[in-house]
């Protein structure tokens, strides 16, 4: 794929300077959409960073760090789902070792997007799930899912409470 693309600064006049910005991102953002798509419908789920295509395969692990901008829908998500998800979600898309994640939640039986940090180490990876409140990560060379084990957490009153506590 491309790389990241750069504002000229050139084009000064008339707001150009956004519009080529526009022509050279949409077209990043409408690609990743329509592989995450293909992949998504063929394996129930898909990393694909805007810069570097599809992760799968490559030593990372995906982790959710934008709960925020999670997205769940009872049906395989479309391109057109896609593509506005990710102009949606541009400015964290762009940043390094981010890309748009989608998966099938057999559990739940709701396909889920986001946005995820792609994580060269395990534990780091494991501290930010956690840090996310997520329940696993995933191992995008093995292609496996990685439970997140929960912190036991002592009351003073000699319970223990199981749950995913921030750091």
């Amino acid at each position: 794929m491309s790389q990241t693309p750069v504002i000229d600064r050139r084009a000064t006049s008339g707001g150009s300077a956004h519009v080529s910005f526009l022509e050279s991102v949409v077209p990043l953002l409408a690609k990743a959409a329509k592989v995450a798509v293909e992949l998504h419908r063929e394996w129930g789920g898909s990393t694909m960073s805007v810069t570097r295509g599809n992760m799968a395969g490559q030593q990372f692990y995906a982790v959710g760090t934008y709960p925020e901008c999670s997205f769940e829908c009872v049906a395989k998500p479309s391109w057109e789902l896609l593509f506005a998800y990710a102009i949606l979600n541009a400015n964290l898309l762009f940043l390094p070792n981010h890309a748009l994640g989608t998966w099938y939640n057999r559990p739940r039986n709701l396909h889920e997007i986001e946005v995820v940090r792609c994580v060269r180490n395990l534990q780091v990876a494991l501290a930010l799930g956690q840090h996310s409140k997520q329940y696993s990560i995933y191992d995008l060379r093995r292609l496996q899912e990685i439970a997140i084990q929960p912190r036991v957490i002592h009351s003073g009153d000699g319970r223990s409470n199981y749950a995913i506590q921030t750091a």
